[in-house]
């Protein structure tokens, strides 16, 4: 309800603004299945409006095969940067989408000749299975690649002879795509590489003239001009990006563009997220400093209800031979766990704290790292790659341990680190090939939105909000502390408990004491 009013008096002035008009949403199954349909019913109201499409199947759907992820309302806000609006609230969410739609989808949708939500709702609930295949040993791979690929072929026709439905008719869909594509290619159709990935061209490097659909979006346009002015005042890469968002043209010295666009933003948002997650793990550091004993004595005895719980089942199923076998497992679980504490005790102590200047530095030198080093750069071979993802490691390790010296000398002397994987410094601009250029300009956008969907996981862990409270005010630290060793000990009682009643049954059916006691030191 709103600010406290009636649902029936709330609902009757949705029903009076919506009339018999189509209720749509972002995520429609979610808000018209389980939410309304079931809030109606339990307040005995007739259903307000028709059920609509959803925008999230359009989205999917539109941006296929730019990645667009699991397409979270905030991430596409964020990917395509889009105005920042009071997210998870309820206007903030529908100015999102009204934003998205009219600056991405729209025009995308007219591109298709879809230009009416009618257009938009028919295509939304077309039979569709993403471009790249989501599981699998084919995993990011476009299924179109399968045209020059018999095995991977073979992998589609299996799967469409599967004998379980939804995967026989995502096979079967995919084999027809490749057909269709094949009769194009074979008829000298639409462009193609020679893998049959398609190459886009703009409507005048084909030398046609626009079509209505065009017309509509260039009309669109000018509800864009605020977004466009926002644009010619931002850096050089940002502006990069900003122009891919549609990927229509990925000729080669466009597409070399947009490569370097996409690799800065990737690491200016690489960079965001892991000093957002430094504040919080030095938060943790700290509480765990402070709190050691309380976070041990916690781990030991979760760790001494799991297998005294494990030997009572091992009792009453296979008799006292098995169970004396958890006896043991216990033990070696039990010193594995102690070798951590002293483990973890030392990394920490060994991790320095970093002025706020030198804190910036790192920043700096992570996203120049991350940039200059990025796997995807290596997309066409598999062991260069894996170097480059070992120095990408190395880079994360540094960062994470605060190893400002490490970070200067990858920053300081390329060569040499390369050097010792046995390479030489790629650029992008050696890659003549147009595919692999499209190739890595989509991997990178798979990065952009897997860190953006990342990030937002982050802002919203539980320690997000405190570790940053504690960062701009040390002084909380006492409340922080005290509110946590109340949660501990709390669930220490618990434990304590529980281990004690699994004891007394134990013995109760042994007719002795158990032998699963926590090591002495």
């Amino acid at each position: 309800m709103l600010h406290g009013d009636p649902p029936h008096e709330v609902y009757s002035k949705l029903a009076d603004y919506v009339g018999d008009l189509p209720v749509c949403a972002y995520n429609l199954a979610c808000d018209w299945e389980q939410v309304l349909l079931r809030e109606w019913k339990r307040l005995d109201i007739a259903p307000i409006g028709t059920k609509g499409f959803c925008f999230l199947k359009l989205a999917q759907r539109l941006l296929d095969p730019v990645p667009s992820g699991n397409c979270k309302l905030q991430t596409l806000r964020q990917y395509y940067r889009l105005p920042s609006r009071n997210a998870h609230s309820a206007s903030g969410d529908v100015g999102t989408v009204i934003d998205l739609l009219r600056d991405v989808l729209y025009p995308l949708a007219c591109e298709r000749n879809l230009p009416t939500p009618a257009h938009w709702s028919a295509f939304s609930r077309e039979t569709w299975f993403p471009a790249r295949i989501t599981f699998g040993k084919y995993k990011s791979r476009h299924y179109l690649e399968a045209l020059d690929d018999t095995e991977f072929t073979e992998w589609l026709n299996w799967l469409g002879r599967s004998d379980k439905g939804e995967s026989r008719k995502m096979g079967k869909w995919y084999i027809a795509r490749l057909d269709e594509a094949r009769q194009k290619r074979d008829h000298k159709g639409a462009p193609s590489s020679a893998n049959g990935l398609p190459i886009y061209k703009t409507t005048e490097e084909h030398g046609q003239k626009p079509s209505d659909a065009q017309k509509i979006r260039s009309a669109s346009a000018s509800s864009r001009q605020d977004r466009t002015t926002r644009l010619q005042k931002e850096p050089a890469d940002d502006a990069a990006f900003r122009s891919i968002t549609l990927y229509t043209n990925p000729q080669k010295e466009k597409l070399r563009l947009l490569i370097e666009g996409s690799l800065a933003l990737l690491a200016q948002y690489e960079a965001a997220y892991h000093l957002d997650q430094n504040t919080i793990n030095t938060f943790r550091r700290t509480l765990y400093h402070h709190l050691r004993h309380l976070y041990e004595k916690e781990k030991r005895l979760l760790r001494l209800v799991e297998y005294r719980r494990q030997y009572l089942d091992k009792l009453t199923q296979d008799g006292e031979d098995s169970a004396a076998e958890v006896v043991e497992a216990y033990r070696h679980a039990a010193l594995e766990d102690e070798e951590d504490f002293r483990q973890t005790a030392s990394k920490i102590s060994k991790i320095r704290t970093l002025s706020d200047e030198e804190q910036k530095e790192v920043k700096t030198l992570y996203r120049d790292l991350m940039k200059l080093y990025h796997p995807d750069r290596y997309m066409e071979d598999e062991t260069k790659r894996q170097a480059y993802e070992n120095i990408s490691r190395l880079i994360n390790k540094a960062k994470d341990e605060n190893d400002l010296d490490t970070l200067r000398t990858l920053a300081n002397d390329p060569d040499k680190i390369l050097s010792q994987q046995g390479l030489h410094l790629q650029d992008y601009e050696e890659l003549h090939d147009i595919i692999s250029l499209q190739r890595l300009y989509e991997s990178l956008q798979v990065d952009i939105l897997a860190i953006l969907e990342r990030h937002n996981a982050l802002r919203e862990s539980k320690d997000h909000e405190v570790a940053h409270a504690f960062a701009e005010n040390p002084s909380v630290l006492d409340t922080f502390l005290a509110r946590n060793a109340a949660t501990l000990n709390a669930k220490i009682q618990a434990l304590e408990a529980e281990a004690k009643s699994l004891a007394e049954e134990i013995e109760a059916l042994t007719g002795s004491p158990t032998a699963i006691h926590p090591p002495q030191f």
